[in-house]
C-alpha cells in the first residue's frame, strides 16, 4: 500500500486504497447478508441465524486481516488502528454469538452450546461450537495483554482456529455453503486471512 502523505484523499479523510477497501467491505458483507436469501429456508428465523453466521466470519476475518496492517489502517482510513480493529472484532463477537444464541432459542434446546465429540464426523459438522469458545478465549487474551505479555499473541492468535472451525462446520452442513459459490467465496475469505497472518509474522 502506498503511503505518500500528500495522496488524494475522499469522504472521511479515506485515501485511494482505503476507499477501495471500504468498498469492498461493503461488497464482502452484501454477499453474507444478500447470499442466504438464495438458498431455501423454511422461516424468516433460520434466515437471519445463517445471516448472523456469515456476517460475524465476515468481521472476523477482516479483524483478522487489519491486525496485519497497523500503520496502513492509519494512513489510507484516517482512523486510530485500534479503532477500526476493535470495531470489525466487537461486531464479529457480537455476531458470532447471536448465531448460537438465536439457533438455541429457535430449537429451543442448550445442546446446541456443547461441543459434540460422539464421531470425528460430529466434532467437526458442529465445530461452529467449539469455535465461539475458541473466539472468547482470544478476545479475553487481548484484554488480558497486560498480564500475560509474552503469551496474549498466542492465544489471541486462536482466532484463526475458530474461523477455521467456523468455516469447516458450515461446509459439512451449512444451507448456505451448500452452494459451491459460497462455499468457496469464504473459503476464499479464510486463506486470505491466513495467508496475510503468515506473510506478514515472515516478513
Amino acid at each position: 500500500m502506498a503511503s505518500s502523505q500528500d495522496e488524494k484523499r475522499y469522504i472521511g479523510g479515506l485515501s485511494r486504497w482505503g476507499l477501495m477497501g471500504i468498498l469492498a467491505i461493503i461488497g464482502t458483507y452484501s454477499v453474507a447478508v444478500i447470499g442466504p436469501f438464495f438458498t431455501a429456508y423454511d422461516n424468516l428465523f433460520e434466515l437471519v441465524i445463517r445471516i448472523f453466521a456469515l456476517s460475524g466470519f465476515v468481521s472476523l476475518v477482516i479483524a483478522s486481516i487489519f491486525s496485519m496492517y497497523l500503520r496502513e489502517i492509519r494512513t489510507h482510513f484516517s482512523r486510530p488502528f485500534m479503532t477500526v480493529h476493535h470495531t470489525f472484532a466487537a461486531l464479529g463477537l457480537i455476531l458470532a454469538t447471536a448465531h448460537p444464541v438465536t439457533f438455541a432459542i429457535y430449537v429451543a434446546s442448550l445442546t446446541v452450546f456443547i461441543p459434540d465429540v460422539s464421531s470425528w464426523y460430529a466434532f467437526w459438522s458442529l465445530a461452529g461450537r467449539q469455535a465461539i469458545y475458541v473466539i472468547y478465549i482470544a478476545v479475553l487474551a487481548a484484554f488480558l495483554r497486560q498480564r500475560i505479555r509474552k503469551a496474549w499473541r498466542y492465544f489471541h492468535g486462536l482466532i484463526y482456529l475458530a474461523l477455521f472451525f467456523a468455516y469447516v462446520h458450515g461446509l459439512l452442513i451449512g444451507a448456505t455453503l451448500a452452494n459451491p459459490i459460497m462455499a468457496i467465496f469464504f473459503g476464499f475469505l479464510l486463506v486470505v486471512s491466513l495467508a496475510v497472518f503468515v506473510i506478514k509474522r515472515n516478513k
